[in-house]
């Protein structure tokens, strides 16, 4: 069975850490709702996916850009990445792999559609990890019942406790 677990989060929660050990642990690809855009403006600006994120972390102007190219994409068409990662998931899918982790689900529509196509959420908390509230998608996604709530205590050993206990939920769950 096909398994989709989506990350959500403030920044600084452990949303990127916590998809690398799902993705190592599980063997699932880590993908992204925001990939389109950082690979878009890593290649105009001629440097790796890895500089732009140190970028992003260190340049308020890096995270205000991929938010404008993002806010213009979906006001073109509410949609499109929705679409785009329903085709990367699906052609995963459709290639054998078991499952997916997509590490940056930030808004309401995102999470409401990653529950519709069968995937599980695990929110991320942290202390001092506050959602800026300064755009759309540092607001912050509410929990539903069916989620998972984890909290981040800050090594990446009991983060890994963490997330492997909170997946035992979900398989619970899926197999009831």
């Amino acid at each position: 069975m096909f398994m989709l677990i989506g990350l959500s989060g403030p920044t600084g929660a452990g949303k990127s850490t916590a998809a690398d050990l799902l993705g190592s642990e599980l063997g699932f690809p880590v993908l992204g709702f925001a990939d389109p855009i950082r690979r878009s403006a890593a290649e105009y600006f001629g440097i790796t996916l890895a500089e732009l994120e140190s970028r992003k972390r260190t340049d308020p102007q890096v995270r205000l850009l991929l938010c404008l190219i993002g806010d213009h994409a979906r006001a073109l068409q509410w949609d499109v990445y929705l679409r785009e990662m329903g085709k990367r998931i699906g052609a995963y899918r459709d290639h054998g792999a078991a499952g997916v982790v997509v590490h940056d689900l930030r808004t309401q529509i995102e999470a409401e559609w990653l529950r519709l196509e069968g995937g599980a959420l695990i929110h991320l908390q942290r202390e001092g990890a506050r959602f800026s509230g300064d755009h759309e998608t540092e607001m912050g996604v509410s929990a539903e019942p069916e989620d998972r709530v984890i909290r981040n205590p800050g090594t990446i050993e009991g983060l890994r406790g963490e997330l492997l206990s909170a997946l035992v939920d979900i398989r619970r769950k899926a197999a009831a």
